[in-house]
């Protein structure tokens, strides 16, 4: 069942990371067009429409990481004292 569930979480997470990385370049993309062609109203809608679905998804995958670190399957982790520096 643990593994199951990280498999799931691992999935969304993977899904809300990509719409966040493709909303953000969206939203750069369409604003770096905006300057170029000298068009303010195109830097004020693609924010108006982008800005916030980019941090909702961006938080969404935080999220997911958090949740998925609790679901993940033994032997896996990651273990800081182990780590040499």
């Amino acid at each position: 069942m643990k593994n199951r569930i990280f498999s799931h979480l691992r999935t969304l997470f993977v899904i809300s990371l990509c719409l966040c990385m493709i909303l953000g370049a969206a939203l750069t993309l369409a604003q770096f067009i905006g300057v170029l062609l000298q068009m303010p109203q195109l830097l004020v809608m693609s924010e108006a429409l982008l800005l916030k679905p980019a941090i909702a998804a961006s938080a969404a995958f935080g999220l997911l990481s958090f949740l998925a670190s609790y679901f993940q399957p033994g032997g896996q982790g990651h273990d800081e004292e182990l780590e040499e520096i």
